[in-house]
Parts: C-alpha cells; structure tokens; sequence
C-alpha cells in the first residue's frame, strides 16, 4: 500500500469517526429539538480540516503547506464555476414558479445569496476544501480526472450522511439519504472538475459557497426540488464531458494535422 493511500484511508476514517461522534454529542443533548444544535452544525466543515492536521503533521511527519495555500491565479475557469450554481438557482426557482407554484428566492434574496455565496460562503468552503479538493486531489490525482471525481464524490456525499439522517429528513431518513447522497455525489463531481480546470482549491472554495447559498439552503431540501437539482446536475456533468470530448478529439486532428 503506498503512503498516498495510507493518508487517504487515515483521513476518510478519522474525518468520519470525528463526526459521527459529534453528531451522536448532539443528539445526546437534544439533537433537532434543541435549537441550540442548529448553531453548531457548522463546527462540523472544520472537521476535515482537522483530520489532515492529525494526518500530515502527527501521523506522517509531512508539510501542510501544499493543501493550505491559495493560488489566486484567476482564469476563465473561475467564472464558469460561479455560474454554474447560480444558473441552476435561476432555472429551480422558475421551474418552482412554474410547475409548484412557490417562489424559493425572491430577487432581493437572489442578489444576497450571491453576495455572500462570493463571501462569508466561500471562506468558509474553503476550510472543507482544503481537505477535499486539497488533499484528496493530490493524493488521488494519479487515477486521472474520471476516477478522482467519483471516488471524492462518494467520500464527500456519504460524510453527508449524519447531518442528512437526523437534521434535514429526520422523518424519511432512507430516502432522505439516498437522494440526498446523489445531490452531494452529482454536485461533488461538478466542485472537482472546476478544481481540476481551474488549477485552484480557492476556485472549488467560491462554487462550493455559491452551491451552498444559491441550491442548498434549508428552503430547497423539499424531494421534488431536489430531484430537479440532480437532473440539473447531471446535465452539466454531460454537457461538461461533451466539452472534454470535443476538446480532445480537435486537438487529436490538429496533431495528425
């Protein structure tokens, strides 16, 4: 087994043993019903963080520097990846008007989620991604972008499980978890091709807050909007793919060219 898989396994068992053990604290105190835990769901995005301290630092001897710093090196990449969220923000709440008759955000809450899915969002986004689309990438990065994407996916989809289970569909956890594992899975895939393009955890930082201000707030948690996120999704991942494809079949022309 190499030490990139070993610092894989370390963290992905440690991050999960670390909030399991802090929902559990919750629910011990309360959990849903005490409103006081709502408050401190949020602790739980620094987990991650914490794990490739433990991991780097204590257990392998290794430097941080790699996974924390920022490289503000902006491309076309990073206004893709911004758009991305709030196109497919735009497109639920008219498909909501439309078809369910509920308007999920109003054009003044547009304009904030926005502004701070660019902000406070994005900040905080970056405390996960730093482990996520920091470490996991570069030490996953050797099996190519198709088989990264998935296997990140489904490390960070299933770390959602807890939160899923006893705070967003407490009342329907099945299928509460399974169709909210394919909306973290499905937008997993999207945060990590932006990573990969734009070259920067800063770039899966700004998308990651965007997709959580703009598609993944509490008022959007409802099957049929969700379910309309996952379609939404997986168009992009097509569309994305489609893009990939083009680009490599004219670069094979213009090489035999």
């Amino acid at each position: 087994m190499s030490k990139n898989t070993k610092k894989v396994l370390s963290f992905v068992a440690l991050t999960y043993v670390i909030t399991i053990l802090f929902f559990i604290m919750l629910q011990g105190v309360g959990g849903k019903s005490n409103p006081k835990t709502l408050n401190l769901i949020g602790l739980s995005m620094t987990f991650p963080l914490i794990s490739i301290i433990i991991v780097e630092k204590f257990i392998f001897k290794d430097t941080l520097k790699n996974f924390i710093k920022v490289s503000l090196k902006f491309n076309i990449w990073f206004f893709i990846g911004v758009l991305i969220p709030v196109v497919m923000g735009l497109i639920i709440n008219i498909v909501s008007i439309i078809k369910f008759n509920t308007i999920i955000f109003s054009q003044k809450e547009f304009v904030f989620n926005v502004i701070i899915g660019l902000s406070i969002a994005a900040i905080s986004a970056y405390i996960e991604e730093v482990a996520w689309r920091g470490f996991l990438y570069n030490n996953l990065k050797f099996l190519g972008i198709f088989k990264l994407s998935l296997l990140i996916g489904f490390i960070w989809a299933l770390w959602h499980t807890p939160v899923t289970i006893l705070y967003k569909y407490p009342s329907n956890p099945i299928i509460g978890v399974v169709i909210n594992f394919l909306q973290m899975f499905v937008i997993s895939i999207i945060i990590t091709y932006i990573r990969d393009k734009s070259r920067s955890v800063f770039a899966a930082a700004l998308i990651h807050g965007m997709f959580n201000t703009m598609i993944l707030s509490s008022n959007m948690d409802d099957f049929k909007i969700v379910l309309i996120k996952i379609f939404l999704g997986i168009l992009i991942i097509t569309a994305l793919t489609i893009y990939e494809f083009y680009k490599k079949s004219a670069n094979l022309i213009n090489y035999k060219i």
